[in-house]
């Protein structure tokens, strides 16, 4: 009975950890026998469905199934077991079915039932890894007195009037605009659309550096006016100062790495941190296919729209690089049309992997808008690795993120098209991705529950 009872722990020790290692690192303890149990039972059948039950923490199942007295690893002498493994290994120790869980979350992972395949949470991804629990995320983030000042503002008034300066319904902006009014009318105020006096006391104006404001901030008889500023670059204006001093105005800012740099100034009080840039949906939506095509069928290898800044301009060198040693790719880094937004969104349904490169700095926040764009065409993102820390992680799992340093952006971009070429990145996992952009943020409701009271 105790050899029986020695063996049987060996298998069971076998079988949990060829499903938590990797392929690689599996250690082989001993073969299982395909012994018969009193009920006509194989054990390896048995040690299969309590693994199972295992993986999926059904501890109760587990304890509802009936024993064996024949010394065979039972269901209930399995559940013995595990209570004796995990007592002995104490509070240093981590669970099977812990180790199971860390090992199926990881991102871009191949599972072993799906060899070669690059694997997605939907769970994780469609709710604590969702855009708009990352939103609730950042703006918890942000510092107390910075929500005493938010509340303040967004209390001044009923009444807003929103203009970010777009000039052009093409714009960036012309999005950002539309979610951040839903996120205030969400709160309870109105959106106000005709153009106020600039002598109107009695409302509140949400801006942006390139506004030209009816009562700018930079006017010392403007400077009170009860204003939401948003900050929409990767560098501060003068404008934010002049917010910070003034009791009646609140910056929003879309960055993480921002936030620190006004902490590091002191200027952290007036600050709130939201994901502004993230445009869900975004200006491209009327022409974001309701199928994204597979990868492998995709004309254009790689893709990067955005101003041709001199930092970018080193992004043309790489990528003419690569175009010789690689010439059967198609690389496109182009400017932003100015006349159409027809051909970013063509580009970017054609496009296996889209890349995104910083304008000025390496130090720098996400370029959020440019992710909201591509993001629901599909594409694989390999992007030069933001400043922000937040919300990294989940871009990566859920958005099929790759973030690299600037000189190795066109390499790793490489790397994943040779993935895509293997047939590794499935259909089923770009419209998993789709779907996570497409569910985006619920502006509505963001600020629904933040006290205005």
């Amino acid at each position: 009975m105790a050899g029986g009872h020695v063996r049987a722990r060996a298998n069971l020790l076998n079988t949990l950890f060829s499903v938590i290692r990797p392929r690689r690192e599996r250690t082989v303890f001993m073969p299982l026998p395909k012994k018969k149990n009193r009920r006509g039972v194989s054990v390896l059948a048995l040690l299969s469905a309590a693994s199972l039950l295992i993986l999926r923490g059904d501890r109760a199942a587990i304890s509802k199934l009936e024993p064996s007295s024949s010394g065979e690893v039972t269901p209930v002498v399995l559940r013995d077991m595990m209570t004796a493994e995990t007592a002995s290994r104490g509070r240093n120790a981590t669970s099977a079915a812990m180790a199971v869980e860390k090992y199926v979350d990881m991102p871009n992972r191949p599972a072993a039932a799906d060899e070669g395949k690059v694997m997605y949470n939907s769970t994780y991804c469609m709710n604590e890894g969702s855009l708009h629990q990352l939103a609730k995320d950042m703006l918890h983030r942000s510092s107390p007195i910075g929500l005493e000042k938010l509340k303040h503002v967004l209390n001044s008034n009923r009444d807003f009037f929103i203009d970010s300066g777009k000039g052009s319904e093409l714009g960036i902006f012309f999005m950002v605009e539309r979610c951040i009014a839903r996120m205030l009318e969400g709160y309870g105020l109105n959106q106000v659309k005709q153009t106020p006096p600039s002598s109107s006391a009695n409302m509140t104006l949400v801006e942006t550096f390139v506004t030209k404001s009816v009562c700018s901030i930079l006017s010392p008889r403007c400077r009170d006016v009860s204003r939401i500023f948003i900050q929409s670059e990767q560098f501060f204006p003068k404008h934010v100062k002049l917010c910070h001093l003034s009791k009646n105005c609140i910056v929003i800012d879309f960055s993480e790495h921002n936030l620190r740099m006004a902490r590091e100034e002191n200027m952290d009080g007036s600050f709130v941190l939201l994901p502004v840039m993230t445009q869900t949906p975004s200006r491209l939506a009327n022409d974001e296919p309701s199928r994204p095509k597979p990868l492998t069928n995709r004309s254009v290898d790689m893709v990067h729209f955005g101003f041709l800044t001199t930092r970018r301009k080193g992004l043309l060198r790489f990528a003419d690089n690569y175009t010789r040693l690689h010439p059967g790719r198609v690389v496109m880094i182009e400017q932003i049309p100015s006349d159409s937004l027809e051909t970013m969104s063509e580009r970017y349904a054609e496009s296996k992997v889209c890349v995104v490169y910083h304008s000025y700095a390496t130090l720098a926040g996400g370029e959020y808008h440019r992710y909201s764009e591509f993001g629901p065409f599909g594409c694989i993102p390999v992007a030069e690795t933001p400043s922000d820390k937040i919300g990294l992680p989940i871009f990566e799992r859920c958005g099929g993120f790759a973030f690299v340093d600037a000189e190795q952006v066109i390499a790793k971009a490489d790397d994943v098209l040779q993935m895509i070429d293997k047939s590794m990145y499935d259909l089923g996992y770009v419209q998993d991705i789709v779907r996570w952009w497409k569910k985006g943020v619920n502006w509505d409701l963001l600020l629904k529950d933040f006290d205005n009271k």
